[in-house]
């Protein structure tokens, strides 16, 4: 009765809180900023939106790369999502295997309804204003010059109960993302206002060039489109999962909180805008 208490709570917590993507971003530009302080508060802990390894494996799931068919698959998924119950009930082969139904249909059920989207943040560096084009050119090393790959990791492998049982190499904890929309973003326009108050809150470093820099943070909404392979990446050192898509579009704020947007942009035409609303209607 007890294992059977366990799985019931397993569906309805951990069915209802995986697998959650978000959504597109919307079709306008807003270059307006809130009125909160860019100042970051000391009681936030984190940075909004960072991936989780949920998330990288959600997206395998989706795409196909994982299987119901595979008890490997299965169980690496509650590995990640049920680590304690793992841990209790997976030394009893009986018990465990009645789980692992339980775990298909639920995810069975689930994978129909989910988009291949998801949305990431990472920091981006700008250099020192510029009173002429008023705004703020990005560092060297954090510009999109027509960029079409962009590398995916998730921030919590440290926390997970469960990473002593989980075989990376079969897994891998990161994304590669081949777009075939490339993106161009090289300058961020501010006004003067705004970018004064930016710079008085927000401490600069030194880059390899003795040139002042400041983080932003910018808010990435990709889609999947296909698999392509799996691989280990020398720079970043593990393996990680390949994938063709496209950049939907993105989000720049001033703090890492996610608390001051200062401009968006949707990179899908029309068409596609079109289709994703008409899709979204029909859920």
């Amino acid at each position: 009765m007890l294992v059977f208490l366990r799985i019931i709570y397993f569906i309805a917590v951990v069915m209802t809180t995986t697998f959650i993507l978000s959504d597109s971003v919307t079709a306008q530009e807003n270059d307006n900023v809130t009125t909160n302080s860019i100042e970051e508060d000391d009681n936030k802990s984190d940075m909004a939106s960072l991936v989780s390894y949920k998330d990288i494996e959600d997206i395998a799931w989706i795409m196909g790369v994982r299987s119901l068919s595979s008890d490997d698959d299965i169980d690496n998924f509650l590995k990640i999502n049920e680590c304690d119950m793992y841990k209790e009930f997976y030394s009893n082969e009986f018990e465990w295997r009645n789980i692992r139904e339980i775990a298909k249909d639920s995810i069975s059920i689930k994978l129909n309804k989910i988009p291949k989207t998801l949305e990431y943040v990472q920091p981006i560096y700008v250099k020192q204003y510029d009173f002429k084009r008023k705004g703020f050119p990005l560092d060297k090393d954090y510009k999109f010059a027509g960029s079409s790959r962009f590398h995916i990791s998730p921030d919590d492998i440290k926390d997970l109960k469960c990473t002593k049982y989980i075989k990376f190499l079969d897994y891998p904890s990161d994304i590669v993302l081949f777009s075939k929309r490339p993106v161009y973003l090289t300058f961020i326009p501010l006004d003067i206002e705004t970018a004064k108050e930016f710079t008085e809150n927000v401490p600069a470093t030194l880059n390899d060039d003795d040139e002042y820099i400041r983080p932003m943070y910018i808010k990435m909404n990709v889609a999947f489109i296909k698999y392509k392979r799996k691989f280990f990446n020398l720079s970043a050192g593990r393996m990680v999962n390949e994938y063709f898509g496209t950049v939907n579009g993105y989000e720049i704020f001033l703090d890492k909180y996610l608390t001051r947007s200062i401009l968006k942009k949707d990179l899908r035409s029309k068409k596609e805008i079109e289709a994703a609303k008409k899709i979204k209607n029909n859920d």
